[in-house]
């Protein structure tokens, strides 16, 4: 691996923990779990830190291991159908 990939790597991993972190805030937690239960699904922390949620669809098929910003990207598909 060159310096210039490694460099790359590493520019690419702190954008997607930017993501994260700017997704995960008790607001948009908040919002998005009410967002969520208008549609019949349940958005419930499944643990801690910033990867500790679970979404259940109204089927209740459960998704875990998901960040806030993975539930927003969810939501924005589920949205559009």
């Amino acid at each position: 691996m060159t310096p210039d990939e490694l460099r790359d790597i590493q520019a690419r991993a702190k954008a997607e923990l930017a993501k994260i972190d700017t997704a995960h805030t008790e607001e948009n937690e908040n919002r998005l779990r009410a967002e969520f239960e208008r549609r019949g699904w349940k958005l419930t922390r499944s643990g801690s830190g910033k990867s500790g949620f679970t979404l259940v669809d109204p089927g209740r098929t459960r998704i875990s291991g998901l960040t806030l910003a993975d539930a927003q990207n969810l939501f924005k598909k589920i949205a559009k159908s």
